[in-house]
């Protein structure tokens, strides 16, 4: 239980950690393998080594076929693989109609019916969502839960490019949230895609949004909304350089979810953009380099320096400070 409540609230190297504590019970029936299946797409856009299959021999429980599916599902939604997509659906066909909509599958149920949705199998998605709300409606609506249901039918909308649907999850989204800073990002990303699918595409709020997106762990999130945002971009040098970032996102996987690497908690961003910084490097210089604009670059330094505890300190201290932090850069 502690394990999935730590999957939801982002802290997936907590998760790690109980389940090989638990792993002597858990193991018997497949649980943690499928959970850190679905850690791996959760946090960052991959599988780990060694992790199960949902092809596995093994029968699992119901419950952990859900999880199991889920997380093929969300590595073909990543892949834009629609053959395999297809398939988790004929799957699910079977599993929902067994499988428990609970604590531990509350998450898989949102991921598959983001599946549903893309796929317009309207009653099996109409299904999950009816039943993760009995859910959330017999437990209080729990925050972290039910943004995590408003997040995936933002995504669901987005996925069939309906813009109204979007702007509503999104909306509801915002109320479910509110308060909660970990969940802004999301909440500002609901707002961008509006104005992405609509075509309306404001590049410095977008990279701004996308810097903490990619510092709460949204990683292929934060890939997909630069991705889409460029292809609709008239100007083909902003939309080339767009992409670019795009790729830089999902290819920087040495700290996926911006985890803290140095003493004062520095990302693995912002340790590329610092050590530009020391080097002489302009904001436009390291820009070009790392497929960012200056903008973004200068909302990097901002946040170097903020962390640092360096806002406002003539430049020389700051590079000091940067210089110490990385360990003379």
């Amino acid at each position: 239980v502690a394990s999935v409540v730590a999957i939801m609230a982002g802290e997936f190297t907590i998760a790690e950690v109980l389940i090989d504590r638990s792993r002597e019970s858990a193991g018997q029936n497949g649980l943690a393998s499928a959970l850190r299946g679905w850690i791996a797409v959760r946090s960052g856009d991959r599988l780990p080594a060694g992790a199960e299959p949902a092809t596995s021999s093994d029968t699992p429980p119901p419950g952990v076929a859900l999880l199991q599916l889920a997380t093929d599902a969300a590595v073909a939604r990543r892949a834009g693989d629609v053959s395999v997509g297809r398939d988790v659906l004929d799957r699910l066909r079977t599993v929902a109609a067994l499988a428990p909509i609970d604590l531990l599958g509350f998450d898989a149920a949102c991921e598959l019916l983001i599946l549903a949705r893309r796929f317009d199998a309207i009653a099996i998605a109409t299904e999950l969502e009816n039943r993760t709300q009995r859910l959330l409606e017999s437990l209080g609506h729990p925050t972290l839960w039910d943004a995590r249901l408003r997040w995936a039918l933002v995504e669901a909308a987005v996925a069939t490019q309906r813009v109204d649907m979007v702007e509503a999850s999104g909306r509801d989204l915002a109320r479910s949230a509110d308060g909660i800073d970990g969940l802004q990002p999301l909440v500002r990303a609901a707002e961008l895609w509006v104005e992405v699918l609509a075509e309306r595409v404001d590049v410095e709020r977008l990279e701004s949004t996308v810097i903490d997106l990619r510092g709460a762990g949204y990683i292929w999130e934060a890939s997909s909304l630069v991705g889409q945002a460029a292809i609709r971009l008239e100007d083909a040098s902003t939309a080339k350089r767009l992409l670019g970032y795009a790729r830089s996102i999902r290819t920087d996987t040495s700290d996926p979810d911006g985890t803290a690497t140095t003493r004062a908690g520095l990302s693995d961003r912002e340790i590329e953009v610092g050590r530009l910084v020391i080097a002489g490097h302009s904001y436009k210089g390291i820009g070009s380099r790392l497929f960012i604009s200056p903008k973004t670059v200068e909302h990097h330094v901002s946040h170097i320096r903020q962390k640092l505890e360096a806002v406002g300190l003539p430049r020389a201290e700051f590079l000091a400070a940067l210089r110490a932090d990385l360990g003379g850069g």
